[in-house]
Protein backbone atom coordinates (compact mmCIF):
# COMPACT_ATOMS: atom_id res chain seq x y z
CA UNK A 1 0.00 0.00 0.00
CA UNK A 2 2.72 2.60 0.78
CA UNK A 3 4.24 2.05 -2.68
CA UNK A 4 0.84 2.47 -4.36
CA UNK A 5 0.20 5.64 -2.39
CA UNK A 6 3.51 7.15 -3.44
CA UNK A 7 2.99 6.07 -7.07
CA UNK A 8 -0.40 7.80 -7.17
CA UNK A 9 1.06 10.98 -5.65
CA UNK A 10 3.92 10.94 -8.17
CA UNK A 11 1.59 10.26 -11.10
CA UNK A 12 -0.50 13.31 -10.22
CA UNK A 13 2.59 15.45 -9.53
CA UNK A 14 1.59 15.95 -5.90
CA UNK A 15 4.62 14.48 -4.13
CA UNK A 16 6.75 17.64 -4.47
CA UNK A 17 4.01 19.59 -2.68
CA UNK A 18 4.28 17.45 0.45
CA UNK A 19 6.82 17.58 3.26
CA UNK A 20 6.35 13.87 3.88
CA UNK A 21 4.11 10.89 3.38
CA UNK A 22 3.22 8.70 6.32
CA UNK A 23 1.14 5.54 6.03
CA UNK A 24 -0.51 3.47 8.72
CA UNK A 25 1.38 0.44 7.42
CA UNK A 26 4.73 2.14 7.94
CA UNK A 27 3.80 3.58 11.34
CA UNK A 28 2.21 0.38 12.62
CA UNK A 29 -0.86 2.25 13.85
CA UNK A 30 -4.48 2.20 12.71
CA UNK A 31 -6.54 5.25 11.70
CA UNK A 32 -8.96 4.55 14.54
CA UNK A 33 -6.19 4.87 17.14
CA UNK A 34 -5.63 8.37 18.58
CA UNK A 35 -1.94 7.44 18.95
CA UNK A 36 -1.61 7.67 15.15
CA UNK A 37 -2.55 11.36 15.18
CA UNK A 38 -0.38 12.09 18.21
CA UNK A 39 2.57 10.39 16.49
CA UNK A 40 2.03 12.30 13.25
CA UNK A 41 1.86 15.65 15.03
CA UNK A 42 5.10 14.83 16.86
CA UNK A 43 6.86 13.76 13.64
CA UNK A 44 5.78 16.96 11.95
CA UNK A 45 6.82 18.99 15.01
CA UNK A 46 3.34 20.49 15.24
CA UNK A 47 0.95 21.00 18.09
CA UNK A 48 -2.09 18.73 17.66
CA UNK A 49 -4.30 21.85 17.62
CA UNK A 50 -2.47 22.93 14.44
CA UNK A 51 -3.33 19.67 12.65
CA UNK A 52 -6.47 19.00 10.61
CA UNK A 53 -8.11 15.78 9.47
CA UNK A 54 -10.57 15.63 6.58
CA UNK A 55 -12.32 12.25 6.55
CA UNK A 56 -15.68 10.61 6.05
CA UNK A 57 -15.49 8.10 8.90
CA UNK A 58 -16.86 8.95 12.33
CA UNK A 59 -14.39 6.51 13.90
CA UNK A 60 -11.36 8.23 12.36
CA UNK A 61 -12.72 11.72 13.04
CA UNK A 62 -13.26 10.80 16.69
CA UNK A 63 -9.74 9.37 17.04
CA UNK A 64 -8.13 12.49 15.58
CA UNK A 65 -10.29 14.72 17.75
CA UNK A 66 -9.29 12.73 20.86
CA UNK A 67 -5.67 13.45 19.90
CA UNK A 68 -6.44 17.19 19.80
CA UNK A 69 -6.77 17.65 16.04
CA UNK A 70 -9.43 19.75 14.28
CA UNK A 71 -11.71 17.48 12.30
CA UNK A 72 -13.90 18.06 9.27
CA UNK A 73 -16.17 15.33 7.98
CA UNK A 74 -16.73 15.00 4.26
CA UNK A 75 -20.13 13.52 3.41
CA UNK A 76 -20.10 9.98 2.03
CA UNK A 77 -23.19 7.88 1.31
CA UNK A 78 -21.55 5.02 3.22
CA UNK A 79 -21.99 7.00 6.43
CA UNK A 80 -25.36 8.66 5.69
CA UNK A 81 -26.90 6.77 8.60
CA UNK A 82 -24.30 8.33 10.93
CA UNK A 83 -24.74 11.95 9.82
CA UNK A 84 -26.05 13.00 13.26
CA UNK A 85 -22.97 11.47 14.88
CA UNK A 86 -20.66 13.33 12.49
CA UNK A 87 -22.58 16.58 13.03
CA UNK A 88 -22.28 16.22 16.82
CA UNK A 89 -18.60 15.35 16.57
CA UNK A 90 -17.53 18.04 14.09
CA UNK A 91 -20.07 20.76 14.77
CA UNK A 92 -21.96 22.76 12.16
CA UNK A 93 -18.76 24.24 10.70
CA UNK A 94 -17.15 20.80 10.37
CA UNK A 95 -19.98 18.74 8.89
CA UNK A 96 -20.92 18.55 6.15
CA UNK A 97 -17.60 19.84 4.86
CA UNK A 98 -16.97 20.68 1.22
CA UNK A 99 -13.60 21.37 -0.33
CA UNK A 100 -15.22 24.16 -2.33
CA UNK A 101 -14.80 27.33 -0.33
CA UNK A 102 -12.69 28.64 2.53
CA UNK A 103 -11.74 26.62 5.59
CA UNK A 104 -13.76 27.81 8.61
Amino acid sequence: MPALCRSALEHHHLLPLLDGVYTTAELGLEKGDPALYTTLAQRLDLAPADCVLFDDSPVYCRAAQQAGWRVFAVPDPVFDDRADELRALCGPEGYPFSFFGPLP
